[in-house]
Formats: C-alpha cells, structure tokens, sequence
C-alpha cells in the first residue's frame, strides 16, 4: 500500500492517526498475511472484535440516550439495523475501503474487494483501531460519521408480521410460536411451500410462498387475523 493512499484514505474518513502500523493492520485481512511475510504486520481480525465491541456500546448508549421511552426489544431491532453486515458494507464502499483494503492475491481476483463480510469487518477493524489510537470519543466521531440512528428506528419500526405475531404473543403470554412445512408442491425449480404457525401446538394460520421465508410471513398473516377476529378487533 502506498503511503500517499494512507494519507488520503484518513482525508477521507477524518482522522489522522499517530501510530500508522494501527491504520495498517485494520486494512490487512488474513489472506494477505498469508501470502507475504511482512514483519510488522498483523492482520485485522482481533481489531475487528475490538471495535465490535466498541460499535456496539457506542450505538446503544445513543439509542438509549436519543430514545427514552422505547422498550429494550424496539432497542436491539434499532442497533441490529445500525450495526448490521449491509449497513457497514454500503459505508465501507463510501469511505473508499476497497481501494485501500490489503487482500492476497487469490481472494483479490476473487472478488475480494467488494465481499460484505470482509468490507464490513473492515469497517470494525477501523473502529478498534481508532480506539486504541485515539480513544473512545475518536471512536464515536468517527461512528457516527456513517450511522444514521434515526434511519434505523424508523426503518426497525417496519415490522413484518411474523414480528408482530411474536410481539402479540410474547405481550399477551400465550406460549410458544412454531413454524412447520406441512406441504411442498411444484418442480425442483419452483417449489411452492405450505407452511402452518402454531402457539402452544394450536395452528393459528397458514400460508404458502415460493420460499420457506415467503410462506412462514403469509401463515403468520393468516395468524393475526385469526387472534383479531378471536378479540373482537375486527
């Protein structure tokens, strides 16, 4: 990697950091380790769980701060869809981190610099990194530079209806929610399932889709139905 690349790289993501071998080391995934031998280097898996740790703590305390009368489940659907693989993948491209990213050969020509998982665990990597550099408060300017919280409460506020099935459920204490392939028709190619939702081994609905996921929504559709009609809510 060039250190002009470096230089501009930390232009682009707004921090300049004293111990450049940090900066290295949360660019550099383990196929690159493997295939050459540098000294100095490490690659940027034990970054990576650092600044999970650190992502996490730092979205939380936001949610919890920004949003003070929501319940702890509408809490964690918030920090998944901030801290989620596509979140940190889309931000990971913005940032230029595939240009930068140091890759073996092999998983270079692969396709390597644009796979989700390494993107994004580049995108944590960069966080624990910071941490150490800098501190925490680096750590969370640099956060929310591509964390839009707000974005993803309202965007966890779209719940599907097997979400809203399990939170009926769970608030209402009637028991335990299963989801059963009953049927499967069509050729290998287009299989259309029947699945049937069951609580405390009562079937409650069901539906059918070209996918397990499709049928399991449409069934847990047919199951909300079936409890507003039985509570006058219809």
């Amino acid at each position: 990697m060039k250190e002009i690349g470096l230089e501009r790289f930390q232009e682009l993501i707004g921090y300049e950091f004293r111990d450049k071998q940090l900066l290295c080391n949360a660019l550099t995934h383990s196929s690159f380790i493997k295939a050459n031998s540098h000294k100095n280097d490490a690659n940027n898996e034990r970054l990576e769980f650092l600044g999970d740790a650190v992502l996490g703590l730092c979205v939380g305390e936001e949610i919890f701060r920004t949003y003070p009368h929501i319940s702890e489940g509408v809490m964690s659907r918030v920090r998944a869809a901030s801290v989620c693989e596509a979140a940190l993948y889309e931000a990971a491209k913005k940032m230029g981190i595939p240009s930068v990213i140091r890759l073996g050969y092999g998983e270079s020509v692969s396709g390597g610099r644009d796979k989700p998982s390494i993107l994004s665990d580049a995108v944590e990597a960069l966080i624990g990194a910071i941490y150490l550099d800098g501190g925490l408060e680096e750590a969370r300017k640099f956060i929310f530079s591509f964390t839009d919280i707000e974005k993803s409460y309202h965007s966890s506020r779209q719940k599907d209806d097997k979400t809203k099935l399990q939170e009926y459920v769970q608030e209402k204490h009637m028991g335990t929610i299963s989801y059963d392939v009953i049927n499967v028709t069509g050729p290998d190619h287009n299989h259309v399932f029947t699945m049937e939702v069951k609580i405390n081994d009562i079937t409650y609905g069901k539906g059918t889709g070209h996918s397990k996921h499709e049928a399991g929504k449409n069934a847990a559709a047919q199951a909300l139905c079936t409890l507003a009609k039985m509570h006058g809510n219809e």
